[in-house]
């Protein structure tokens, strides 16, 4: 998609902030677009971004996610747009602003696509192919900071302050419904459905390849559904937390 190098309008390295203007030419037909933004040095806060809203950003604030508002939701190629927005530095940083580089991807055109996965049996069916986009489905619903192997290349860390009332470390699982909510007990019957499948039928994941694949799939809400367990006192169960919606 469109990218563009952010100018700096104002740097008030002061008091640890700076003004930004990202220039954007439209090329094709946008119905709506999400923008990444990849910062030089952590940031952490982007303010009033023009025409879009922030959804996110890694664990360290160097790279940002907005989406389009709904006054800018359809671009046609010619169009020519300027997102201007203030951000604070994070930490202590008075040593000016960063630099930066933009893409707008366009929600509308998807040009990622999975290649099928070749058969390992003579049924009528690619059900080696099925495997494994059913697991690379579950993989996109991940919340949280996501591994070195992500294989979908249009998510990114999220929700990474998800915590409990004394701080506990709430982050991970997967969201429910494509929205950015967690449910557990939806989440743990998928989990139990998954695994159901995966120990009556190995020999069938092994030969298409996906056992790894799958291990990791089911591990991700495991490691999360643990979380949000907290043990109390021994002696007392009553003491015990459960975080679940």
């Amino acid at each position: 998609g469109p990218t563009s190098v952010m100018m700096v309008k104002n740097d008030w390295a002061e008091r640890g902030g700076f003004e930004g203007w990202l220039d954007f030419d439209i090329t094709e037909p946008t119905l709506g677009f999400v923008m990444k933004i990849k910062f030089s040095k952590p940031v952490s806060a982007i303010n009033r971004p023009a025409h879009t809203k922030v959804v996110g950003h890694n664990e360290d604030g160097t790279e940002w996610m907005l989406t389009n508002t709904d006054d800018l939701l359809y671009m046609k190629p010619g169009d020519h747009i300027q997102i201007r927005f203030t951000a604070d530095l994070a930490g202590n940083d008075h040593s000016g602003a960063p630099s930066a580089t933009a893409v707008i991807i366009g929600l509308g055109n998807d040009p990622w696509s999975v290649p099928e996965q070749k058969s390992t049996c003579s049924a009528k069916y690619n059900y080696d192919d099925v495997m494994m986009k059913s697991i690379m489905f579950y993989e996109a619903q991940r919340s949280g900071k996501l591994p070195a192997d992500n294989r979908i290349p249009w998510r990114g860390d999220s929700a990474l302050g998800d915590q409990g009332d004394n701080g506990e470390d709430l982050t991970g699982g997967w969201y429910d419904a494509g929205d950015f909510v967690k449910f557990n007990f939806p989440m743990a019957w998928a989990t139990v459905m998954l695994e159901w499948g995966f120990l009556s039928f190995k020999d069938a994941y092994a030969s298409a390849g996906q056992t790894q694949h799958m291990c990791d799939s089911v591990k991700w809400p495991l490691d999360y559904l643990l979380k949000c367990y907290i043990p109390g006192d021994k002696a007392d169960p009553d003491d015990d937390v459960l975080y679940a919606q």
